[in-house]
């Protein structure tokens, strides 16, 4: 009996828990200003995952290519390259030829898309910052050690270097 009572338990925490993690993005999504919601309309959150690793390179290589960006979403080539086109008609992104060999294209974020993206990561910070304000910085940090430790459970040393 005790054993069923354990598992009922940690059943009911888990469902709280993803309770709470739907709670926590509808909170995210209401801190965003109607004018950003507007623009993230026709974005989807596989694509700013994309925009973000384009950030990256933003001023330091051409960008990655399609190839790098299909390893880094976890998706074959042909949906990355479907993903890539919605950026480039959008035009958040554009394919930059490599000089000297035209079989390799890398992918770059435009202005446009860099502004995007660098609007919702600051609105993301800001409401993240209200949010925990309740909480004291060793609560934080606790609250952080958590988390990683959650989000870390059953993966391997060396996708959390990748990761």
């Amino acid at each position: 009996m005790l054993r069923t009572d354990a598992v009922s338990r940690r059943d009911h925490l888990a469902e709280e828990w993803l309770s709470l993690l739907k709670e926590l993005r509808r909170r995210l999504q209401a801190g965003l200003s109607e004018e950003l919601v507007t623009m993230l309309t026709s974005v989807t959150p596989h694509q700013l995952e994309a925009m973000q690793m384009l950030a990256c390179y933003s001023g330091v290589a051409p960008g990655p290519t399609m190839h790098e960006i299909a390893r880094s979403q976890v998706c074959a080539t042909s949906t990355a390259t479907a993903l890539v086109d919605r950026l480039v008609q959008q035009g958040l992104a554009e394919r930059v030829p490599k000089p000297g060999d035209r079989r390799v294209v890398y992918i770059a974020a435009t202005d446009a898309g860099r502004r995007l993206l660098h609007r919702f990561l600051e609105a993301k910070r800001q409401i993240a910052r209200e949010a925990l304000l309740s909480l004291d910085d060793n609560e934080l940090e606790t609250l952080i050690a958590l988390l990683r430790k959650v989000a870390r459970a059953g993966v391997t040393e060396a996708e959390v270097a990748h990761g």
